[in-house]
């Protein structure tokens, strides 16, 4: 594959989404094959345990306004139990999906080929620093809600602590979520460990924080406007399936949450691998920006030594201590 200057520049936000569909579009199936292995097992299984639960959040936030205080902060916390549970399970699986992707895309979007399994290897082997970085991320990303978990504890405090809590809480997510969403790409690109991912990550937004969050904001607007044209379209057939007569689960088929449910899932699975370009690219027009990395490209398929940019000297023991003698 030739070099690409259009590709490897500075991307403006549109150039930015333009590069990301064209991507999607070329490697459409290669990337929902990946995120379908994990995914959909993943949904199928999440979907059991909630039905099998008679979705208790359902039932618990229902019953807010017919119970009393001490039942309903009961239920809250049974609630919030079984939402925990469920997102540690998912945890793992979900980041061996983004792990793979990350890997997939990477190598399409540098020119390279690549194969499922060889991105699931890939990610694999990257996939307890992603798993930790993500634990960490996930924390830092919802430390500012410690006051609202504290107004359901307390309620006699709790207008003071929401009053605390909405706006730290909102502040914080929004702070980290523009700082450390590109660590993911750090772990797999780099062979990074997870502290020094979401480091790296840091350094890469640290001048380009508004940028990075307005391109993050777009993509989730982009992805809520589509995922909520899939769902509605998805939701009309899949809810003649569930209320047709050869529907033959009788216990499925009287829950309505199962259309829903389906059809959110169908259009998560074709949102997924459209997140993690646009993260992905993010992070490679941060390196292009800062570090020249557009050169590094254009050397390697030259066939001359790769440019060491100063952030890789700052990981790496070994360049930095050859620069410092070739100072001398």
């Amino acid at each position: 594959m030739e070099f690409d200057e259009r590709r490897y520049r500075p991307l403006s936000t549109v150039d930015l989404f333009d590069e990301a569909f064209d991507l999607y579009k070329r490697n459409f199936v290669l990337f929902l094959l990946i995120a379908s292995i994990v995914v959909v097992p993943t949904t199928v299984l999440t979907d059991i345990f909630l039905v099998k639960g008679q979705s208790v959040l359902g039932i618990n936030l229902h019953m807010f306004g017919t119970a009393d205080s001490s039942t309903m902060l009961a239920s809250l916390g049974a609630a919030l139990q079984q939402l925990a549970i469920t997102c540690a399970l998912c945890l793992i699986p979900w980041t061996l999906i983004f792990s793979a992707l990350t890997a997939a895309i990477s190598a399409r979007y540098l020119g390279k080929p690549i194969t499922i399994k060889t991105a699931f290897l890939q990610g694999l082997r990257c996939h307890f620093s992603v798993l930790v970085s993500s634990a960490l991320f996930l924390t830092m990303l919802f430390s500012g809600s410690i006051f609202l978990a504290l107004s359901v504890a307390d309620q006699d405090l709790a207008p003071y602590l929401l009053i605390i809590g909405v706006p730290l809480g909102v502040i914080v997510f929004l702070i980290v979520g523009a700082r450390y969403p590109l660590f993911i790409s750090a772990a797999i690109s780099e062979k990074l460990g997870p502290i020094k991912a979401l480091k790296r990550s840091s350094a890469l937004t640290k001048t380009d924080t508004g940028q990075v969050f307005w391109a993050m904001l777009c993509m989730l607007g982009i992805a809520a406007a589509i995922s909520s044209i899939l769902t509605e379209v998805l939701m009309l057939l899949t809810g003649g399936i569930v209320s047709s007569a050869y529907f033959s689960i009788p216990a499925l088929a009287d829950n309505k949450m199962v259309a829903a449910d389906l059809a959110s899932g169908l259009a998560s699975l074709l949102l997924i691998p459209f997140s993690v370009i646009v993260v992905t690219l993010i992070y490679y027009d941060q390196r292009i920006r800062k570090e020249g990395f557009d050169m590094d490209i254009l050397a390697e398929r030259l066939g001359y030594p790769t440019i060491s940019t100063p952030s890789e000297a700052a990981y790496s023991p070994v360049l930095t201590t050859t620069a410092k003698r070739g100072k001398k």
